[in-house]
């Protein structure tokens, strides 16, 4: 079985009610980081559901709002772009990489 699946047949009735719930906030208000050819997406490992495009942006739910996902490509964290540490700062320089990987970049840069 593969981990991500667009196949609806493959989603259990969690996961078709948090696909509603998505296409709805989707129709709403269409979020500007979503591109071309948006996909519904299950993860069957982590049971996520979610929105995605042609270039692997990609948004989930956050308290009924469709927010930006991100990962950082070099560490691997994930979260919402927007997400704030309890200082206030903003976890992620830009959707692919965290804060904290760019500041070591930085160091490991002027070392």
């Amino acid at each position: 079985m593969d981990i991500v699946t667009t196949d609806l047949a493959k989603f259990g009735q969690r996961e078709l009610e948090l696909a509603s719930e998505l296409i709805k906030a989707y129709a709403q208000k269409r979020p500007e980081f979503l591109g071309e050819k948006v996909m519904l997406n299950f993860n069957t490992h982590s049971g996520e559901v979610f929105l995605s495009d042609d270039d692997f942006n990609t948004g989930l739910l956050d308290d009924q709002e469709l927010k930006r996902w991100a990962t950082c490509c070099i560490c691997g964290r994930e979260g919402f772009a927007d997400e704030r540490d309890e200082s206030g700062w903003k976890v992620f320089a830009d959707p692919r990489i965290c804060e904290e990987c760019v500041e070591q970049a930085a160091e490991e840069a002027l070392a």
